[in-house]
């Protein structure tokens, strides 16, 4: 009679206990199904695609240019010391200050305002030139450069002259750059001013159209 009655309660504990394992292991099941779902949440344990910046438009007139980024040089740092640039190939970097308002066959280009402020402190307090003269030749129908181009970023090229522009013509180009009469009239005789020969001009944040 006891063997039987061992054997009875032997066979409830071991029922006891497989419910209860049946029940931790569907507590288990139900825990790990959630946490799959946590794990399965969209941008969760995956690398976010980082957004790339938009590329500004760029509009390359005279040809191709052959200088590294490396070898550009701010104008601040060219009209602080232009005899040290006279007459060599360069690379500089500013900002389009004015553009030919009839043809738009040239343009000037001076520090852009990061590198002014320390391209004149400097330079000697006698330097009267302020920015890179640079001209192409008149397109034959349109214009070349458009005059959105005015406030741009601009990367230039060509071979840097240091001279002096005759009274007549500056005033030309003066008016052609929308001067007023006042500041025309205070041109008087040749003007010293950089010029860059063999130009090759590349602006940004502007489009160049496709029959040019």
């Amino acid at each position: 009679m006891r063997s039987k009655i061992a054997i009875v309660l032997l066979a409830g504990a071991f029922l006891a206990g497989c419910e209860s394992n049946h029940k931790d292991t569907k507590a288990t099941a139900a825990a790990g199904h959630e946490d799959s779902k946590v794990c399965d949440m969209p941008g969760q344990g995956a690398a976010v695609a980082k957004a790339e910046p938009a590329k500004q438009p760029l509009a390359v007139y005279g040809g191709e240019q052959k200088m590294a980024d490396q070898k550009a040089v701010p104008i601040s740092t060219v009209l602080a010391n232009p005899a040290a640039y006279k007459d060599k190939y360069v690379r500089l970097t500013g900002t389009v200050t004015s553009v030919c308002a009839k043809k738009g066959c040239w343009l000037r280009v001076a520090p852009d305002k990061t590198t002014a402020s320390a391209g004149a402190a400097a330079a000697p307090t006698t330097q009267p030139m302020k920015d890179i003269f640079i001209k192409f030749q008149d397109p034959p129908a349109g214009r070349l450069i458009p005059m959105e181009a005015s406030g741009k970023t601009a990367v230039v090229e060509g071979t840097l002259k240091v001279g002096r522009m005759p009274e007549a013509a500056a005033r030309h180009f003066a008016e052609d750059g929308g001067a007023s009469e006042a500041e025309i009239s205070k041109i008087v005789g040749p003007q010293p001013q950089l010029v860059l020969t063999g130009p090759v001009v590349a602006i940004e944040g502007i489009e160049k159209p496709t029959e040019q």
